[in-house]
C-alpha cells in the first residue's frame, strides 16, 4: 500500500509566488513551479515528498478586546 501523498497547501514549507508561470514553491526545496511541490518531487525522484511539515495552528488571543 502506498503512503498519501503530502498536501502542501497544510506543509509549512509551502508558499505562494508572484510569479504567474509558477506560482507554487517550496521554500525547503527552494523552487517553484506551476504543478503543486510535491507532486514535482514525485516526478523528479519517484518518492513521494519527505520534507513535509503541518504548519502550526495558533490559537487565537482570548484576552483581546472585540
Amino acid at each position: 500500500m502506498s503512503e498519501p501523498r503530502a498536501n502542501c497547501l497544510q506543509c509549512k514549507y509551502y508558499h505562494t509566488t508572484w510569479d504567474k508561470y509558477a506560482p507554487r514553491g517550496c521554500t525547503k526545496f527552494g523552487f517553484k513551479s506551476a504543478m503543486m511541490p510535491s507532486l514535482m518531487v514525485k516526478q523528479e525522484t519517484g518518492l513521494e515528498c519527505q520534507v513535509f511539515e503541518a504548519k502550526v495552528k495558533h490559537a487565537p488571543d482570548r484576552n483581546q478586546a472585540n
